[in-house]
């Protein structure tokens, strides 16, 4: 099976363990189960991997203002993923901004 990268990023950067091949819907489902047990055992760990991953506190603050009745670990899975996609391709970009200057010296 392909290693998903996403995947390994949240692995890394949550000191998790969920399944390389998993698809992303399953992904986010054991996502949301994780943080849902972090808000009632470990709050203060899940505001510390929030802090260490890079998800801005605003735009959390923000959200769950706005959206009332949502429940706070899916909002907080949907952040998590979407700051680890713009690692992903931030890091993408700088591979290939890289990759294309050493070319350039050759």
């Amino acid at each position: 099976m392909e290693k998903s990268p996403l995947v390994t990023l949240i692995n890394n950067s949550l000191d998790t363990s969920f399944g390389i091949d998993l698809p992303e819907d399953l992904l986010k489902l054991q996502l949301v189960q994780y943080i849902d047990e972090l808000i009632n055992t470990n709050f203060g760990h899940l505001v510390f991997l929030l802090y260490r991953i890079d998800v801005d506190e605003q735009k959390l603050k923000d959200i769950l203002v706005h959206t009332g009745g949502a429940n706070a670990a899916e909002v907080i899975a949907d952040l998590i993923l979407q700051r680890m996609s713009e690692k992903m391709r931030s890091r993408e970009i700088y591979r290939t901004e890289t990759l294309g200057s050493e070319e350039e010296k050759l």
